[in-house]
This record gives structure tokens, C-alpha cells and sequence, in this order.
């Protein structure tokens, strides 16, 4: 009989997001732990210290099991948001990586912005959220790499709080060679309880073909997480970015008519492009 495995904590951060997809991919491979470790050529033991998050891993295995598991580089993804938070944590404190985030969002509510008191419990009693759908970009759609696009989900503010001076963020590094290259945050217009929003988010796919996924999740304005030991993943968006043209100029033969001229578009174009397709709005009362 197999040995039971013991459940994994709510990830965290994308050393634990990493962990819970290489094992949520294991078992869709049908294989137990002692199985898979065999055929990657690694022992049980690493590779379970490794699920449990009790020891680091390597990239090499990261490649052998994103072969075994016929990942396409989703878990290679995932890997590179690890090394991107150890390298942000090795050169700043949590307290340094805040202030450079927070002031963009204080900035865009003002002074009277609406915040919990210091020392709050969070989250708020009575404060719930419901993701009612992905009305762009569906998990796994395809993109040429480095094509813009954007990706618009809908929550509902299914408690009985308002919504006020909020911001779904970013969880972990914005941008990559290989990942999926977003804002930071986009501010929420006040919801009221029982109201759909419809949040619109303007990307770029990774420049390197590979599948990166992105999670996002509701904030304050002073970086504190709405919900900190719910709602594990956010709300995300999962692409996968191949070879091809990415732009929409007669030149370059369009595929994606989102495209925006991505390949060799200037940057300050990008990031008009992107402001101006980033944003959220009330679309239905209960």
C-alpha cells in the first residue's frame, strides 16, 4: 500500500506555490512519490524534502521533472519566481521591498485613503470575495512571445464590507525572461457588498517560449494583504508563449490582433499601451 502523504501548507510565496505544482503535477501523472523519483533519477527522500518545502531544489532537477511530468515549462516558471524572491530578498529588507511599492499605491488614493487601523486582524470580519470567471485569456491560451494582451477577471464582494481604497497586486517579481511581464497593481473602484467588478490587466507574454503563470491578490493601500491566510492562489493567469511573429504591422503578418506592435514597438509605446488597458470598474448590483 502507499504511504499516505502529508498535505501541504497554503502556499505562501513561490518557493511553496513551486512545491504545490510539482506535486498537483505528479499526481496528475499518475505516479507516487517513490515512482516519480526513480524515473527522474533522483532519491525519494530529495524529492520529498523538496514537495515539503524542507529543502531547496536544484535547477536540474526542476528540468528532469518538468520532462517527466510533460510540464512545457511551467514548472520551470515557477522556478525562476523562486530565484527572483531569493535574489529580492538577499538585497533588500521586507521593510525596503514595501516602500518602494506602497507609495505608487498611496499615491493613487491620496491622503484620505482608508486603511484598518495599525494592529488590525486581518482579514476583516465579514470581509469575502468570490471569483465569478476569466472573461480573457483562458487558463493555458497561447501567445507569441513577447505579443501584449489583456487579461480581465470578474470577483464579486460576496461579504457584507465595502470594497474601499483597494488594489489587486502582484505577488512576487512582475517580470521575467520568462515570465509574464505586468503592473504591480490596479486599483479597484469602491465596491459595495453583493457588486460584480471586472478588473482588466494589460501584459506581455514572456519573451521566452515557455508556460508562466502570474497570481495576483487584493491589498490596501499600505501593501497589507486583504485576505493573508485565504485565498492561497489569488486570482491568476496562465499563458504559454511560442516562437512566431507578435505584432500586428502588415509586416510582420498579424496573428494576434492584441499585438500592439510588441516586437518592436518602443518602450515608452509598451507602457502607454499598458496603462491605458489597465483598469477596473463595477459591471452589475445585486
Amino acid at each position: 500500500m502507499a504511504r499516505r502523504e502529508n498535505p501541504l501548507s497554503a502556499p505562501v510565496d513561490a518557493d511553496g506555490r513551486l512545491s504545490a505544482q510539482m506535486r498537483q503535477m505528479r499526481h496528475t501523472a499518475g505516479f507516487s512519490l517513490t515512482e516519480a523519483a526513480e524515473r527522474a533519477g533522483w532519491s525519494t527522500n530529495h524529492l520529498s524534502q523538496v514537495e515539503n518545502g524542507k529543502q531547496a531544489p536544484s535547477e536540474l532537477l526542476i528540468i528532469d521533472l518538468d520532462a517527466l511530468f510533460g510540464a512545457d515549462g511551467l514548472l520551470l516558471s515557477l522556478y525562476e519566481e523562486v530565484l527572483s524572491e531569493r535574489r529580492h530578498r538577499a538585497l533588500v529588507s521586507a521593510v525596503e521591498a514595501r516602500a518602494r511599492e506602497v507609495p505608487l499605491m498611496r499615491e493613487a488614493v491620496g491622503d484620505d485613503r482608508w486603511l484598518p487601523e495599525p494592529g488590525t486582524v486581518l482579514p476583516l470580519t465579514g470581509d469575502h470575495a468570490e471569483w465569478w470567471g476569466d472573461i480573457t485569456i483562458p487558463a493555458g491560451t497561447i501567445l507569441e512571445r513577447g505579443s501584449l494582451f489583456t487579461k480581465t477577471w470578474r470577483l464579486r464582494n460576496a461579504g457584507d464590507v465595502e470594497w474601499r481604497d483597494r488594489f489587486l497586486k502582484r505577488i512576487g517579481p512582475t517580470a521575467a525572461s520568462t515570465l509574464v511581464h505586468s503592473p504591480r497593481a490596479v486599483q479597484l473602484p469602491v465596491t459595495l457588498p453583493g457588486e460584480i467588478v471586472e478588473v482588466t490587466v494589460a501584459c506581455r507574454a514572456q519573451w521566452i517560449p515557455s508556460t508562466s503563470v502570474a497570481h495576483f491578490k487584493m491589498s490596501f493601500a499600505d501593501g497589507r494583504l486583504c485576505w493573508p491566510d485565504r485565498y492561497s492562489h489569488g486570482v491568476d493567469l496562465l499563458v504559454t508563449a511560442i516562437e512566431g511573429p507578435s505584432c500586428e504591422c502588415m509586416s510582420c503578418r498579424v496573428k494576434d490582433p492584441q499585438a500592439a506592435h510588441a516586437a518592436h514597438a518602443s518602450r515608452e509605446e509598451r507602457q502607454e499601451w499598458m496603462a491605458a488597458r489597465t483598469m477596473a470598474r463595477v459591471v452589475r448590483s445585486n
